[in-house]
């Protein structure tokens, strides 16, 4: 069966989405074909992935094209859990919840699996387990940076620190940064908003790819709930070793990981700068290969198929 992405009709915010978690830019990187949500078009035995930004008005049309169409899948995208986003995308998450337990053609396709913390924020009964499917982000190997030795000896030494910091959703970078010395890493700060309109700076998509690779390091830490957040990814298309803190849907002997004592890793970090730059490289050729190989746009899609056959 054919696997597309549903949009939301234009215009709509996720048209416009700096990052790849939604939208275009997530069907880009999967490697689908994606259509705006409308009367005309067909959804006839198909897989369809919805994404999180639907009006109420287009739910009304997706609604009726899973009455008719039984069977074809419909899977909600849900790559949020904190509660900002989710007030962001309520119509859509209160959908996804009610239609899974509607129409047994409905299932959840969600990059994080913390899915308790999206329950208790929207109050909703818990939705069963075998209508959910996790996946991770797909490894974009459009954005890869190459990865030769006599280009990353050029690298920076230092790490590179990006994305917002603060303490309610991103504590380990905020602590990274009151706790590690300035002259070990470099900062680049949010572009300041979500859309293309709001941006502060214009390092995103494939140019922030580009920028990561320039240094030999970058830090990754999980968000608060401890998924795995885009980042990691990021890392590995860019060509970077990872150093932080390991999520548990990856190994920790692929990544430098910081002791568990905040008040240790500058010392850590000392040690980290000074590793020798050819046993660096071979850490991040590691790190891409295990990207390459598990988080791959085909073992994606295949992993959404094998879910779909064993229904």
């Amino acid at each position: 069966m054919n696997l597309k992405m549903l949009l939301p009709s234009p215009p709509n915010s996720t048209y416009d989405c700096i990052c790849r978690d939604k939208g275009p830019k997530f069907a880009n990187a999967l490697g689908i074909e994606y259509l705006a949500i409308n009367e005309s078009i067909s959804c006839k035995d198909g897989v369809f992935i919805i994404d999180t930004c639907f009006y109420p008005e287009d739910l009304e049309i997706l609604e009726e094209k899973i009455k008719l169409e039984e069977s074809s899948f419909f899977f909600f995208l849900i790559v949020d859990n904190h509660p900002t986003a989710i007030k962001r995308n309520t119509a859509s998450y209160k959908a996804a919840h009610s239609w899974c337990k509607k129409y047994k053609n409905v299932f959840m396709l969600c990059v994080y699996s913390m899915i308790p913390t999206f329950q208790k924020n929207l109050e909703l009964r818990e939705v069963p387990a075998k209508k959910c499917l996790f996946i991770n982000y797909p490894y974009n190997d459009e954005y890869e940076c190459s990865l030769n030795k006599k280009d990353f000896l050029k690298r920076k030494d230092k790490i590179s620190l990006t994305g917002r910091i603060n303490n309610k959703f991103y504590k380990y970078r905020l602590q990274f940064f009151k706790n590690v010395g300035k002259n070990f890493w470099e900062q680049l700060g949010h572009p300041g908003g979500y859309y293309k309109r709001q941006l502060k700076h214009k390092v995103v998509g494939k140019r922030y790819i580009d920028y990561l690779s320039g240094y030999k390091l970058m830090l990754v830490t999980p968000s608060i709930y401890g998924y795995e957040l885009l980042k990691y990814s990021e890392c590995a298309e860019a060509g970077c070793v990872p150093v932080g803190i390991c999520p548990s849907t990856l190994p920790n002997e692929i990544m430098i990981t910081l002791p568990n004592d905040v008040k240790k890793w500058e010392s850590k970090v000392k040690d980290i700068v000074k590793f020798p730059a050819e046993d660096l490289y071979n850490m991040a050729i590691k790190y891409r290969n295990f990207f390459t190989q598990n988080r791959s746009k085909i073992g994606i899609k295949e992993k959404i198929h094998k879910f779909i056959s064993e229904i």
